[in-house]
């Protein structure tokens, strides 16, 4: 509770920011705003406005247990639509399951980026969202009142799936509380996110005088990148290790202090399934199929079964072992580690040059990458050219 000196209902070390505080207040003495360390979103409680009544400490779900469970089932899975899946940032789990909800008068809960402005939930019954949904934002998201409306529809029997990040899909729980039955909760794999405070400087310090219109973080053929789109046409595409804040994000320089402590991170799971890309597939039992961007879906709860199992008419999809799954991908065994940069990124950012500070750490490294990638892809066009099977023989091709 508010004791007359305290400013946020949780530890900075421990808040995720998922902004749960803020719905609950009853008297709307929480304010979500950037900090000071990396421009994370943080809840403020207005002493003036704060009657003590102790409800954003009691609901938070970093000052909480929240129940996590043991994976029962672990799937190989990617849509057969083939638009559907190539299009998505991975297998098109996501965007079967919003569009199965939707179909059964459902609704879905999603995070939508609208050019470069910041990302934010949205509660909807419409199709023409899910489009918007299945792209990726390795950015922290704007909660908006979330967890407040699905509430309102889940009490008048609606219902919902949402897709979030783990500590997105805690708050919900705890906010759900007693009205859950119709609540599907379906969490990302997580990585750890910037702020999107850092994101926008970064923008502005590399594309000066650019006028941005629209961002993306994947590529159906290369995975991660950053593709910068100006006036409407791409005039920038570099991968994660090609751009100076996708370097930065991947190697843990830039993500919240409770993300290097995530409570989430692990075999054991707060949501009904996880989704997320398909690290180490084949490596304990072969994988036959030929096919590329598949997800790995972990079936945490017998809801989160049901679920997969009414999707699945539109999906392939093949059992695999859980291990396999989590010795494959890091985050569900451990929490991200603090990069070796990430002080340094505190100080930049302090002194309103986070954006120079990233180029000016990894600009060089990047771009000596980058170049590196293009003169492959030119012999690799040479090759390709003159019919070329090995890559070897087109290289001794161009020295010649």
């Amino acid at each position: 509770m508010n004791d007359g000196k305290r400013k946020s209902p949780v530890d900075s070390k421990i808040c995720t920011g998922c902004g749960l505080c803020f719905d609950v207040c009853p008297v709307q003495a929480i304010k979500i705003q950037p900090d000071n360390i990396l421009g994370h979103l943080r809840p403020q409680i207005d002493k003036e406005k704060c009657i003590d009544c102790g409800l954003c400490e009691r609901k938070c779900p970093s000052n909480n247990t929240v129940d996590k469970y043991e994976i029962i089932e672990t799937y190989a899975a990617w849509a057969k639509d083939d638009v559907k899946h190539y299009s998505s940032s991975s297998g098109g789990i996501a965007s079967s399951i919003y569009e199965y909800i939707t179909s059964n008068n459902g609704l879905i809960v999603g995070v939508q980026m609208d050019g470069v402005s910041s990302p934010r939930f949205e509660c909807t019954s419409s199709t023409e969202k899910i489009e918007e949904f299945k792209k990726s934002k390795y950015l922290q998201i704007d909660h908006s009142g979330i967890y407040k409306k699905v509430l309102e529809k889940l009490k008048t029997g609606k219902t919902v799936a949402f897709v979030g990040l783990p500590c997105h899909c805690a708050a919900m729980k705890r906010m759900a509380e007693g009205y859950d039955e119709k609540l599907f909760l379906i969490d990302l794999i997580c990585h750890g996110t910037p702020s999107y405070e850092v994101f926008s400087d970064y923008l502005r310090e590399r594309f000066p005088g650019k006028n941005i219109t629209d961002i993306k973080f994947r590529d159906p053929k290369r995975g991660e990148v950053l593709a910068v789109y100006e006036d409407e046409k791409e005039c920038y595409k570099r991968g994660y290790k090609e751009d100076p804040f996708l370097y930065a994000f991947m190697y843990g320089d830039l993500f919240a202090d409770a993300c290097y402590n995530c409570m989430y991170a692990g075999a054991q799971r707060v949501s009904d399934l996880t989704i997320g890309d398909f690290w180490g597939l084949g490596k304990k039992v072969p994988f036959e199929r030929k096919i590329s961007r598949v997800s790995c879906v972990l079936i945490n709860t017998e809801k989160g079964k049901e679920l997969f199992e009414n999707v699945s008419p539109f999906l392939e999809y093949e059992k695999r072992p859980t291990e396999e799954a989590v010795e494959g991908n890091s985050q569900l065994q451990y929490a991200a580690s603090i990069g070796k940069h990430r002080e340094d990124m505190i100080s930049f950012y302090k002194q309103e040059q986070i954006g120079m500070g990233l180029i000016q750490l990894y600009g060089a490294s990047t771009e000596k990458v980058y170049k590196k990638r293009v003169r492959t892809d030119a012999v690799k066009g040479i090759a390709t050219a003159l019919g070329l099977k090995k890559l070897k023989n087109a290289k001794k091709c161009n020295r010649n």
